[in-house]
C-alpha cells in the first residue's frame, strides 16, 4: 500500500542516452512541467517525500536549507529554480551548480524508474525502465575521492547520490565536519562531484 520508495537493485549497464538530463532541461518549461505533472499532479508529494526518505541528509534534515519533507511537486519545481539560478556569490563553496547537479540527477532516476513514477516521463523523451537510471553505471573517472571509491571505478548512479547523501550535514553537500561552512579540502570535493555529475547529466542529452 502506498508503495512510494525505490528498492536498490544491482549495479546494471552503463548510463545511456535518455536516462538523464542537462540542468537546463529541469530548469526550462518541460522540465518544470514533468516534475508538476508527476504522480497526479502540482500537490502530490511523493516525489518530494521519496528523495527525503532516500537521501536524508541531503533533502530531509529539518533545519536544512532544501528541506523537502511534505513537499509538493510545485515545491520541488521551485527548488530546483532556486539551486539552478545560484552563482559564485551564493554558492557556499566551489562550483554554484552542484546542488541543481545533484537534485537533476535525483530526478532522473525518480522519473525513469516506471514504479516510482509511472510512464510519464516517456513523452518528454525519457528511457523509463523498471529500475530506471539508478540501476545504471558511470565510472567515476579521476574523482573517486568524491564518492569513497578508487578512481576509474564504475558505480550506480544510486550509489554515487547516496555517497553524496553520507557526504553532507543538514542539507549542506560535502560539509564533512558539519561545520555549516565549506573547507578548501570540501570544496575541492565539491569540485570533483560536481565534475562527475554535470558529465552524466548531460550524457543523457534530453
Amino acid at each position: 500500500m502506498n508503495y512510494n520508495f525505490g528498492e536498490r537493485p544491482l549495479p546494471g549497464s552503463p548510463v545511456q542516452s535518455g536516462q538523464t538530463a542537462e540542468i537546463g532541461f529541469w530548469q526550462n518549461k518541460h522540465g518544470q512541467n514533468l516534475i508538476k505533472s508527476l504522480n497526479g499532479g502540482p500537490t502530490s508529494t511523493q516525489l518530494a517525500n521519496w528523495v527525503a526518505t532516500t537521501f536524508p541528509n541531503m533533502y530531509g534534515a529539518t533545519s536544512g536549507p532544501n528541506n523537502l519533507i511534505g513537499k509538493t511537486n510545485a515545491e520541488v519545481a521551485a527548488l530546483f529554480t532556486a539551486l539552478f539560478k545560484r552563482t559564485g556569490q551564493t554558492s557556499p563553496g566551489g562550483p554554484p551548480k552542484l546542488d541543481a547537479q545533484v537534485l537533476a540527477t535525483a530526478l532522473a532516476v525518480y522519473v525513469t524508474n516506471q514504479t516510482l513514477a509511472g510512464t510519464t516521463a516517456v513523452a518528454y523523451g525519457f528511457l523509463v525502465t523498471e529500475y530506471g537510471v539508478g540501476a545504471a553505471t558511470y565510472n567515476v573517472g579521476g574523482n573517486g575521492a568524491a564518492f569513497g571509491v578508487a578512481s576509474n571505478v564504475s558505480i550506480s548512479v544510486l550509489g554515487l547520490l547516496l555517497a553524496v547523501n553520507d557526504r553532507t550535514a543538514n542539507g549542506l553537500l560535502y560539509d564533512l565536519d558539519g561545520s555549516g561552512t565549506i573547507s578548501d579540502t570540501e570544496r575541492t570535493l565539491r569540485t570533483q562531484a560536481n565534475d562527475v555529475l554535470a558529465a552524466l547529466n548531460e550524457l543523457g542529452r534530453i
